[in-house]
């Protein structure tokens, strides 16, 4: 949960985002005025390739804080899924607020997502660079803190979504509280995809979105 400190005697890593205008000023972070965004979030697969014509497929980047846990888990599984449903117009990527480059997954995130067919284990983590804000089409954040810092930074409304109610941080948690993660996730990604498959749809019938 946010703001609640785990085993030893440290903050959360929700809660450094929480607290980004004092001494954890991530990356994302200082790249931007919030009175004059420098994010141009444009994307529709970077406006078709930059009008080049062909389309491409649709970015979806999961954003956490750290990129160690969460993220490339919901990256993990969603690129299975997409792949047992045949999606190909659908891409999964991972980035984190707070982020290094370079990290590890969790040993915890690698094997609970092991056990139902993921890899992990080739995972580095990186930052929310504005190279990667660029060519995404949908941001899909684990908390709404990670939502509110991306909408601080000029990032549309309608290019964020929350997976499901929230999903809480795992970081220093024991293996079951990373399956309880995994398990939500997975809830949450098979409600994302069948929004966006709905959407699909009603979008080659003509259909309205909002209905």
């Amino acid at each position: 949960m946010l703001g609640k400190r785990r085993e030893g005697n440290y903050p959360s890593r929700a809660h450094k985002v929480a607290r980004f205008g004092t001494s954890w000023a991530c990356p994302f972070l200082k790249n931007y005025n919030p009175n004059e965004p420098y994010i141009q979030a444009r994307s529709q697969s970077a406006l078709y390739a930059a009008a080049g014509g062909e389309e491409k497929p649709m970015k979806i980047l999961f954003i956490c804080t750290g990129n160690t846990c969460r993220s490339p888990m919901a990256e993990g599984l969603f690129r299975k899924k997409a792949a047992e449903r045949g999606l190909a117009a659908y891409v999964g990527a991972s980035a984190g607020l707070c982020a290094g480059d370079g990290s590890p997954a969790a040993l915890n995130a690698i094997e609970a997502c092991r056990e139902v067919g993921v890899d992990l284990s080739g995972h580095l983590s990186r930052y929310l660079s504005p190279e990667l804000v660029e060519e995404t089409d949908l941001f899909a954040v684990m908390t709404r803190n990670h939502a509110a810092v991306l909408r601080s930074a000029g990032i549309p409304e309608a290019k964020i979504h929350v997976l499901g109610e929230g999903i809480p941080d795992p970081f220093g948690g024991d293996i079951e509280q990373y399956r309880m993660t995994r398990d939500s996730l997975a809830a949450a990604l098979d409600a994302l995809l069948a929004d966006l498959s709905g959407r699909e749809n009603k979008e080659n019938t003509g259909g309205n979105l909002d209905e």
